[in-house]
């Protein structure tokens, strides 16, 4: 019996036992239809009529042992949220009583508005009216849906401002524009633009891979955490997803038949009603197919089945039966058809007869998925084109095993990642092998980062690389020939380490060292990036850890990193240009390392800014763990940063925007997915400009004008971001160079705070212009990205 069995719970399994074994019927009791001691339900709100702008803070309280939902969001028994509700609406609270769900329900008035009923379940929130632009600088009030001590002040950066969702942006208007001249050298040609600054990076953190790239619905599905009880018992209760499917069904772990992992959930299947466990929070569409299987194994005589259920009536669910289970582990597989949108679905494991269910890995997915991964944000991805993903950290590279997350998933153990705040539930369903082919899916490189935390991390990564490119007759490679790859994946860049300045850098350098040389010895042809880290202290004072990696590593790297992250501005000018600004800081500084630093120019060191993006702290974590939405005023920002990155194309290999949820330009909720603002920016440029930059000379004002030839010199692509409320017309004159005929132009414009969101029409789109005249002046409307693709010649 496992440690988890608590006195009371093992005496009544023992009464069970005894009756099973004794072949004496069950005495016959009735399905309950309540559990036997109801809940003490309390659920209220410090405020219940607001003005616009303004937040409430709920708070509830449910007697232990019941799975509560807020927002059909599982939470703690007792806590409080803060919400700042744009319009009047009500909020749920929900207790799970197996049989039943019993609800509670407060009304928030939003500027005398009367609160006109629940929203439909499962339906967002439409999107924003029209109205005006709010004036700059007028200070934010807070984002909806954080969570705040009550004894703090809201962090003002978090929300648009009052009335910034009403916003609307003028088209452009030929009559009010005023005219700006540049001048494009079609002579002046800069170092060509790596296509690696159009990267990405995708890490083991909240919701990135497993909510976003992986399909699979189920949370802990290999039983980490002990399954629920509806009693307070066992040491870790509530930390699971799954519950007992009724008050009194007898639920222990098991760790003698574990089927993976330290246990497994035993259910006593005693003939009074079907027995198994449960887990909530399912998101479906209607008519949507759903697939999945479960390993089961029984003692006695066992019949199981499946059930998903999108509403709480019977007639709301679909069963599947399994048939008998015999003895040992068996794979079981089933299908449903969800029959109606839901967001609070539940999957039922179940078993019926009498005896002894031992329940192994379940899985459940969309039908569509595709080996794994969601079709959706697959398409998506495929849909921005990045060129390079970066994984599986981030922080999580750190000390990461490939090993454990490789061979058969559903054996695959499950771990705490302990690494981020939240201590999820590493399922390794994810592993090496999948990402590569995510990476094949997309059409994209792979970007490998590896532990290098001590010297001993060397070995390790020498088998990781061996594993990856070794050949099939390798002992790594024969490793990879078993799990079903026998030809090398071919794997051209490695990072070494993440963000190491926990590490004296004196002491790591050595570290640094080793890990490069061991990944060479394997594969002398990997690119290596290493841990950069301007303005954090190095060996010297007066000289940071990227200018002591340079002098005292610099022959055991091929890049180096350096991590970018702005703040928020309230200022749209200001941020729009933050992070261009540290852009050209960080590059500035680089050349004065080549300059300080006998011998760094020769060897061409060139940066992989692997991590690039707005900051997310002080946003709400709207996605999950470190995933805020961006808005367009954050899209004029990395358009801004792109400028930036093309103007120092000598200097700049690499560029990493942040891909799923996560940071991520691609945001997903448990159905459906969008693209942000922020990635329809990227994928402009990733799309349509040039390769090779070109100088631009003219007094631009408050435009940011970048110009490129294309690959073969037979058009000229002019970007324009213009953040400001004024129409322009950008007059070009070319030297070198000659317009031939009719372009095209594309173009996003918006106000600052408009943004996307999965399931919801998009406020923010790509437009497109035809039969573009160079000549005739270039179209610049207020708060825009403009791309134009123009044929010319030198």
């Amino acid at each position: 019996m496992s440690k988890y069995l608590s006195l009371p719970l093992l005496i009544l399994a023992l009464l069970l036992a005894a009756l099973t074994t004794a072949a004496i019927a069950p005495p016959q009791f009735q399905q309950p239809t309540a559990t036997p001691s109801a809940p003490q339900v309390t659920f209220t709100a410090d405020r219940t009529q607001i003005n616009p702008g303004e937040c409430v803070t709920l708070q509830w309280q449910v007697s232990t042992g019941f799975a509560v939902f807020l927002e059909d969001q599982q939470v703690e028994p007792q806590g409080s949220k803060q919400v700042c509700p744009e319009e009047s609406r009500s909020y749920f609270l929900r207790v799970d009583l197996g049989d039943r769900m019993e609800e509670r329900q407060v009304d928030i008035q939003v500027g005398g508005e009367a609160v006109e009923g629940p929203p439909p379940q499962g339906e967002g929130e439409a999107p924003p009216p029209e109205g005006e632009t709010p004036p700059e600088g007028e200070t934010p009030p807070g984002e909806g849906g954080e969570e705040e001590p009550a004894s703090e002040p809201l962090d003002l950066s978090r929300l648009p401002p009052a009335g910034a969702l009403d916003a609307t942006v003028t088209p452009w208007d030929a009559s009010s524009a005023q005219s700006v001249s540049v001048t494009v050298d079609g002579g002046q040609v800069g170092a060509p633009i790596s296509p690696y600054v159009y990267a990405t990076f995708v890490e083991h953190q909240g919701r990135a891979i497993y909510g976003g790239i992986w399909a699979e619905m189920l949370l802990d599905r290999k039983f980490y955490h002990p399954v629920n009880f509806y009693f307070p018992w066992g040491f870790e209760r509530h930390k699971s997803p799954w519950y007992a499917n009724a008050p009194d069904t007898m639920v222990t772990m098991d760790e003698t038949r574990a089927f993976v992992g330290k246990h497994s959930p035993l259910v006593v299947v005693d003939g009074v009603r079907p027995r198994g466990i449960v887990q909530h929070g399912l998101g479906l569409k209607s008519g949507k197919e759903y697939t999945g299987y479960v390993y089961l194994a029984a003692e006695g005589q066992v019949q199981a089945q499946v059930a998903l259920c999108w509403g709480e009536d019977a007639t709301q669910c679909q069963s599947v039966s399994l048939g008998t289970v015999g003895e040992d582990y068996a794979k079981y597989t089933f299908t449903f058809t969800a029959g109606a949108d839901a967001r609070n679905a539940r999957l039922e494991i179940l078993g019926t007869g009498q005896g002894r269910l031992y329940i192994g890995s379940p899985s459940l997915m969309p039908g569509d998925n595709v080996q794994g991964m969601r079709a959706d944000t697959l398409a998506l991805l495929k849909q921005l084109g990045f060129t390079l993903y970066r994984w599986p950290g981030g922080t999580f590279a750190n000390g990461y095993n490939w090993r454990q997350a490789t061979g058969d998933r559903d054996k695959r153990p499950p771990m705490l990642n302990r690494v981020y705040w939240s201590e999820d539930v590493e399922s390794n369903d994810f592993g090496i092998d999948e990402f590569m082919a995510f990476c094949k899916e997309v059409g994209a490189e792979a970007y490998i980062a590896i532990s290098a935390e001590e010297e001993s991390d060397a070995q390790r990564a020498a088998e990781e690389v061996e594993y990856l490119n070794g050949d099939a007759s390798t002992p790594m490679g024969q490793l990879r020939a078993q799990n079903g790859h026998p030809e090398p994946y071919n794997v051209s860049f490695f990072g070494v380490g993440n963000e190491m300045w926990y590490i004296p850098l004196a002491q790591y350098i050595p570290i640094q060292n080793k890990v490069a040389q061991a990944i060479w010895s394997v594969d002398p042809n990997a690119k290596l990036i290493a841990v950069g880290g301007y303005g954090f202290p190095g060996k010297e004072e007066g000289k940071d850890w990227s200018y002591g990696m340079l002098e005292d590593a610099g022959d055991n790297m091929t890049l180096l990193a350096e991590h970018l992250y702005p703040d928020f501005h309230e200022d749209l000018q200001q941020h729009t240009g933050a992070l261009a600004e540290e852009t050209r800081h960080v590059v500035q500084l680089h050349r004065q390392y080549r300059q300080q630093i006998a011998g760094l120019s020769e060897k061409d060191i060139r940066l992989a800014f692997d991590e690039w993006n707005y900051a997310w702290f002080g946003r709400a974590e709207i996605y999950g763990e470190a995933a805020p939405r961006y808005y367009f005023r954050d899209a004029l920002g990395i358009a801004r940063g792109l400028h930036a990155v093309f103007a120092n194309s000598d200097l700049i290999e690499m560029v990493n925007l942040h891909g799923v949820n996560v940071h991520g330009q691609v945001k997903t909720d448990q159905t459906d997915a969008a693209i942000e603002a922020t990635g329809l920016a990227w994928s402009l440029y990733r799309h349509h400009f040039g390769t090779l930059p070109l100088t631009v000379s003219g007094e631009t004002g408050a435009l940011d004008v970048a110009a490129a030839w294309t690959a073969n010199k037979d058009a000229l692509t002019v970007a324009i971001v213009n953040p400001t409320q004024q129409s322009y017309t950008l007059q070009v004159t070319l030297q070198n160079a000659q317009w031939n005929g009719s372009g095209q132009g594309w173009y996003l414009s918006a106000p600052p705070w408009a943004y996307n969101e999965p399931g919801q029409p998009p406020q923010v789109s790509i437009q497109t212009l035809e039969s573009v005249d160079a000549a005739a002046g270039l179209r610049v409307p207020p708060l825009s990205i403009n791309l134009y693709v123009l044929p010319a010649q030198p």
